[in-house]
């Protein structure tokens, strides 16, 4: 049973996390140009009082984020990098990553880090790859039950993949899918 402390402590994270998913849907929206972004604030009214929201970079779809233990952010993004934020700058993509097939509900999703990663810098994460063989179509028919909005123009055969590796500086090296 977690104290009156340990359930401050944890809401505060809590409101911590949403704050921030808010800052990268903001970041997010594509209706800055990036020249303007670090111009921009946001003041959004609540019935707890105002808040202050700085766009501070752009990202691409942000999905997954999680603090290093030096405090800086490691961004998802769902087409494909990687990125971590860091003193008031977006840094470049890290590398190493494996082929990602980013389309619709597919592409790099959460990241984790390692419950040991000070000893061990290594970080999980969920992705969409294709499959090693593809079967011989142009194109998924679909299922016309679900709707005529659905995209069915990409005939890739994707699957969810979790994977590690080490992050040293700006690289995941040892990359193994799990």
């Amino acid at each position: 049973m977690l104290s009156h402390q340990d359930k401050n402590t944890s809401r505060k994270n809590i409101l911590l996390k949403i704050l921030c998913i808010q800052m990268i849907v903001f970041l997010s929206n594509g209706v800055l140009g990036q020249d303007k972004i670090k111009d921009s604030v946001e003041i959004i009214k609540t019935k707890s009082g105002e808040i202050k929201v700085e766009h501070l970079a752009a990202l691409a779809e942000p999905w997954g984020m999680t603090w290093l233990p030096d405090n800086r952010l490691l961004i998802t993004e769902k087409p494909g990098r990687l990125r971590i934020y860091s003193h008031g700058k977006l840094l470049e993509t890290i590398k190493g990553l494996p082929k990602i097939e980013y389309h619709a509900q597919g592409g790099l999703l959460d990241v984790k880090l390692d419950p040991d990663f000070i000893n061990n810098n290594l970080i999980y994460f969920s992705y969409t790859e294709a499959a090693e063989k593809q079967p011989n179509i142009e194109r998924d028919e679909g299922d016309p039950r679900l709707g005529k909005f659905n995209d069915f123009s990409d005939a890739v055969l994707k699957g969810g993949a979790v994977a590690r590796g080490k992050l040293v500086g700006n690289e995941i090296q040892n990359l193994e899918v799990i």
